[in-house]
């Protein structure tokens, strides 16, 4: 089974850019979804959200900020 997790507000260019340099089919690893949340009394908004893989969270700590 394969694990997911959903992440909000990351653009992951670095990360879907060495997906591709490997040879890794980038939506595999990175699901664009979205989702609707509530704001206000009743408003909704839709929020961009993205699935990532184990392999997608690994790239993304490799590729992080080294302070």
């Amino acid at each position: 089974m394969r694990k997911i997790i959903v992440v909000e507000n990351k653009d992951y260019r670095k990360e879907k850019t060495s997906c591709d340099n490997n040879g890794i089919n980038i939506p595999d690893y990175f699901a664009d979804v979205s989702k609707m949340i509530k704001i206000g009394k009743e408003g909704i908004r839709k929020v961009e959200d993205y699935r990532l893989t184990r392999y997608a969270c690994y790239l993304v700590v490799e590729n992080g900020d080294p302070r």
